[in-house]
């Protein structure tokens, strides 16, 4: 073996698996390329990262320290130009086209392992088949008396109404929206309205996670009340909801699930809210197990940080935040419905694909008014504005936003006030950690360092013993919150659920509370996989909101600190936010969007 692969199986940053996959590929490779060995141990590295594949143009002539978290040498290791890549490929016998079977495949001008370009090849090809088997102007029935009452018309287009009538007459049909914007009392709308054409469709209700499919089922049945709905409509609208491995029907032991192709579920319609957590594996066998004419609805925030595994799915079918236009024909069809009057209001683009038809983007926020410094400052960040962001940082009669200095003795002195100005009662401690949490939370960019998810979480834990509201005398406290981080279907609790320890002066419990309101307990010892939660990474704060949160962002040239992050951190308060960084930190991961190497959305929109 040459010098540099030596190099790479003695080095840290690459793992067991990196080394075995690119040892076992390069061994069955008879030309015993230095290139392919880089390849294969690059792209594990980087599928680890949450990228699907390799693009070659964007690899090639780069330095290889480049593409990875810490610098392997001091020396530049170049990789070879895109014609060297393809060359040695093209020639390998363990690389090839979709045609045959290889342990890496050449696709796009993309490198893959084979497992996941089948996922990715295959969810792209069974949302073409949806998209497909689209309802003819003709059928698409709307009770408009219904549709009227429903939705809201006046001088600005409606566009709730709008992904109505595209979830109606497509098979596959996709409504992002940031926070307020009403993605779940539209869906609950277009439920309605689904179930007015038929009342014995079957519906399900599932997210990606155990915590987004709680906040999904109290959502729903807080709005049913509201809608204006016959009574027998509204006791068919389904309260239940699944985890997606939940409704696919898990199976001990194996990553396969119940149902499939072969044993699809049984449902003519699904709703998928919070997709922007949906990795590709899941997404790809959530839809291999639909049946031919049921309809999917994905609801989420395109702009949001994508799944913790590979891919980003859910911005790949949005197009990364690309604007479309409908097409004349679709546009036509929306006009029929919500009047002509809004046809100015309508971009049209002759070239729009069905896709584009089958995307609506929620505008109207009716959580956040235009007056408002978290809904400017998300905006802001997901536009990468930074004359905007400076412009807010400046503005200080605004009382929503704040932006201190990220260091100790800063954040300590905001926690500890909330901490004072929160009414702590002795007896009922748990309830109070509770709503205290739900009122003010630490969010984290990373679990570990000066500024991460355990440091903090001790910083919290240090304020609260101080002001003697809690003794941290032991690992189960009374007062600890936990945080649930992995899916014990048993115990009805899932990953993302927060709960607190509780004592009745013998022994400990764990308390969680259920969407009605009611309390589950269960000792400690029965626990699933957990950890203390006055602090949480941004990326498990997916799916929850609170009053206000604090987000600790140090200095940092990491590639996790990216848009994406910072403007899912903004988005998880709804009353106040305080951003513990500096100025320069804010703008600079304003500019930096999160990228994945991916090929889907290139398949889908025919790039």
């Amino acid at each position: 073996m040459s010098a540099l692969i030596e190099k790479i199986r003695s080095s840290e940053i690459f793992e067991k698996i990196d080394i075995y996959l690119a040892d076992f590929i390069y061994s069955n490779s008879r030309d015993k390329s230095d290139i392919i060995y880089i390849l294969v141990a690059l792209l594990s590295y980087r599928i680890r990262r949450g990228d699907i594949c390799l693009e070659i143009e964007k690899i090639a002539g780069k330095d290889l320290n480049e593409l990875l978290d810490e610098r392997l040498s001091d020396e530049i290791i170049k990789i070879p130009s895109i014609k060297q890549i393809l060359s040695v490929l093209n020639k390998s016998e363990v690389a090839g086209s979709i045609a045959k079977r290889f342990p890496l495949i050449l696709d796009l001008d993309r490198i893959y392992f084979e497992k996941y370009f089948f996922f990715e090849h295959g969810l792209a090809e069974m949302i073409k088949n949806k998209l497909s088997n689209k309802n003819h102007e003709a059928d698409l029935k709307i009770n408009k008396s219904l549709f009227c009452k429903l939705f809201a018309f006046d001088n600005e287009i409606n566009w709730q109404a709008i992904a109505a009538i595209s979830s109606l007459s497509f098979n596959f049909s996709v409504i992002s929206g940031g926070p307020g914007t009403g993605k779940t009392s539209t869906v609950l709308k277009i439920i309605a309205l689904m179930l007015d054409q038929n009342h014995d469709l079957k519906i399900a209700l599932a997210a990606p996670t155990g915590k987004a499919a709680s906040r999904l089922k109290d959502s729903i049945a807080s709005q049913i009340k509201s809608l204006d709905i016959d009574e027998t409509i509204a006791q068919r609208i389904p309260t239940e909801t699944f985890t997606i491995h939940r409704l696919l029907g898990t199976r001990i032991g194996s990553h396969e699930f119940i149902h499939n192709k072969s044993n699809p579920l049984d449902y003519d319609v699904i709703v998928v809210d919070e997709c922007s957590m949906a990795d590709l594996a899941l997404m790809y066998r959530l839809f291999s197990a639909l049946k031919e004419d049921s309809k999917i609805i994905l609801l989420g925030d395109r702009d949001q940080l994508a799944s913790v595994e590979v891919g980003a799915v859910f911005g790949d079918i949005c197009d990364r935040g690309k604007i479309h236009g409908y097409s004349s024909l679709f546009a036509g069809q929306i006009c029929s419905h919500i009047g002509q009057s809004y046809k100015d209001q309508i971009d049209i683009d002759e070239n729009a694909t069905a896709l584009a038809d089958a995307l609506t983007i929620l505008k109207k926020s009716y959580r956040f008014g235009s007056d408002s410094g978290i809904g400017r400052l998300s905006i802001a960040v997901r536009n990468g504005d930074t004359k905007e962001i400076e412009n807010l940082a400046r503005e200080h009669n605004l009382e929503d936003i704040s932006i201190i200095k990220c260091d100790y003795s800063e954040i300590k002195k905001i926690y500890r006030e909330k901490a004072l100005n929160f009414t702590f009662h002795v007896g009922a401690i748990h309830e109070e950690i509770l709503s205290f949490i739900k009122g003010c939370c630490i969010l984290t960019a990373t679990r570990v360092g000066i500024y991460g998810l355990q440091a903090m979480n001790r910083l919290a834990e240090n304020i609260l013993s101080m002001e003697n509201i809690i003794a941290p005398w032991n690992n189960f406290y009374p007062g600890r919150p936990i945080m649930i981080t992995s899916n014990d279907y048993n115990l009805l609790l899932f990953n993302g659920d927060i709960g607190v320890i509780a004592s009745d002066g013998q022994d400990f419990k764990a308390i969680f509370e259920r969407s009605d309101g009611s309390e589950f307990k269960v000792s400690p010892a029965r626990l699933p996989e957990h950890e203390t939660a006055f602090a949480m990474t941004v990326h498990k704060s997916q799916g929850s909101e609170f009053d206000e949160v604090i987000v600790v962002l140090p200095e940092s040239q990491s590639l996790i600190m990216t848009r994406e992050l910072l403007y899912t951190a903004i988005t998880r308060a709804k009353k106040k936010v305080i951003i513990a960084a500096d100025l320069k930190t804010i703008k600079e991961m304003s500019q930096r969007p999160m990228e994945r190497m991916t090929g889907l959305r290139d398949r889908l929109w025919n790039l």
